[in-house]
């Protein structure tokens, strides 16, 4: 009877540990957060004494901030591309109907991309050439906050806005 308590005891504990592990990369940290979206995972930590990065001779060892993925490059410089190009974006935050006035320089096409902040794409019409005013139905939009990029077809962006959308 001793013997299978004692067997018994022991393949509780052998279980219990091997519950208590974990083979995917983590994080332990007083305070942090992450951020995710479709294609990206984005980890970070506050009040990190010590960030760099030690090598040996086959080895890599790294403290503070890790993002070995994650590629940030430098946008162009956009005061020559949108040189004459003049946005109003109104009512914001808006309930029904999102108003764009345009002043263009040049004849041609203009694409909008509006997304939530979760990186969802809601589609919007290309604003065909010589268009000064334009409206977008935001009544099918949910509540919440969006980001409205205007720019030329297979070309450089050229305005982001921020519009709310209240119920």
């Amino acid at each position: 009877m001793k013997r299978t308590r004692l067997l018994l005891a022991g393949a509780l504990c052998l279980s219990l540990e091997s519950m208590a592990q974990q083979l995917s990369p983590s994080v332990l940290a007083v305070s942090g957060g992450t951020a995710r979206t479709p294609t990206m995972v984005l980890d970070w930590t506050v009040g990190e004494s010590v960030v760099e990065t030690v090598t040996a001779s086959d080895r890599l060892y790294t403290q503070g901030f890790h993002q070995p993925l994650l590629l940030v490059s430098e946008q162009p410089n956009l005061s020559d591309a949108d040189a004459g190009y003049k946005f109003t974006v109104a009512p914001n935050p808006v309930v029904s109907s999102l108003r764009i006035d345009i002043t263009a320089p040049e004849s041609g096409q203009l694409q909008l991309l509006m997304t939530d902040l979760r990186g969802h794409q809601f589609n919007l019409p290309v604003v065909p050439a010589n268009t000064t005013s334009m409206q977008i139905d935001m009544t099918a939009y949910p509540a919440g906050t969006y980001l409205l990029r205007i720019g030329k077809p297979d070309g450089p962006q050229l305005k982001s806005y921020k519009i709310v959308k209240a119920q």
